[in-house]
């Protein structure tokens, strides 16, 4: 901002130079409000420079989040079922089949926790910070889709973690189907 605008401000605002209520940094730059009828909301948003912008949408119906949560646990027993059976089928597999699933596996998590690690505190302040009418949707929660490249870099990783998963692998000629040693020929 230049200083003939922080004068201008200054004499428009009828403020004292120096004092802490003309700080140009302190002035407001927009204003939003927020006006809701049944599950309207209207969002009329005016900017310093005079331009205005008006936003009809309608609230999250309340059921929604039920089924997201219903939906996180189902996908979250799915996973747990499907990283199992890898883990089960890369289980006492020679070190070059078994070492880079689980790296691949780890680097996938960390990828796919960092950005709800990283947008949930800043969502939760963002929220306490200012009014909302209504929350922000489910997915901004876990960074997507903003943060969606570590998401998707996540899944790639994943995916090729199962497929070394599902290559097939010798058995050793002295081990049976069980696991149990083989007792030989029967006399």
């Amino acid at each position: 901002m230049g200083a003939e605008q922080a004068r201008r401000i200054r004499r428009a605002r009828g403020c004292v130079p120096g004092s802490p209520l003309c700080d140009p940094a302190s002035i407001p730059s927009g204003i939003t409000a927020y006006a809701e009828r049944g599950d309207h909301i209207l969002a009329v948003q005016i900017n310093a420079e005079g331009s205005m912008s008006l936003t009809l949408s309608r609230a999250t119906p309340g059921a929604a989040y039920p089924a997201g949560v219903l939906a996180f646990a189902l996908g979250a027993l799915g996973g747990w079922v499907l990283f199992g059976w890898a883990s089960r089928r890369t289980e006492g597999r020679r070190p070059p089949a078994q070492g880079p699933a689980k790296i691949l596996y780890g680097v996938a998590m960390v990828f796919w926790a960092a950005p709800i690690l990283l947008s949930a505190p800043l969502m939760l302040t963002h929220h306490l910070s200012e009014p909302h009418p209504r929350w922000h949707v489910p997915w901004e929660w876990l960074g997507q889709p903003t943060l969606s490249l570590p998401f998707l870099l996540g899944a790639f990783l994943l995916i090729v973690a199962l497929g070394l998963a599902a290559l097939p692998h010798r058995r050793s000629a002295g081990r049976t189907l069980a696991g149990a040693s083989d007792p030989g020929p029967a006399v």
